[in-house]
């Protein structure tokens, strides 16, 4: 919450780090740790799937009925290039990311397939 709080503020370095921050790239000082407001960096899948969890809940809050994220994981068929130990854990991450989002869900996700040329 406090990252897309600094999002909001305009101020360009708040944005860069929480931008940072939100996409769990190297190189966050302390510092911008204490700017943010943020007590953790995102360094497991599971911090990855907390973070995002909380984003979808706060995208698709909407009082009296629920509202539905829709996301796109593009370029998902490159996981089969990365050691199986990375790929299982990604795919559990992705399951638990669902398990906790159940509303606006269905049982199973859409694939949109491009033929390649």
């Amino acid at each position: 919450m406090n990252a897309l709080l600094a999002i909001r503020s305009g101020d360009s370095e708040r944005v860069m780090a929480a931008r940072q921050w939100l996409t769990a790239q190297p190189g966050l000082g302390a510092r911008d740790l204490r700017t943010l407001n943020v007590t953790y960096r995102i360094k497991t899948a599971e911090d990855a799937i907390q973070a995002l969890t909380t984003l979808t809940q706060l995208a698709a809050y909407k009082p009296g009925k629920p509202a539905k994220l829709v996301i796109l994981l593009d370029e998902y068929q490159r996981l089969g290039a990365l050691k199986p130990a990375v790929r299982n854990d990604i795919n559990a991450a992705m399951h638990a990311f669902f398990n906790a989002n159940p509303t606006g869900n269905r049982d199973h996700p859409d694939l949109l397939v491009r033929p390649s040329e």
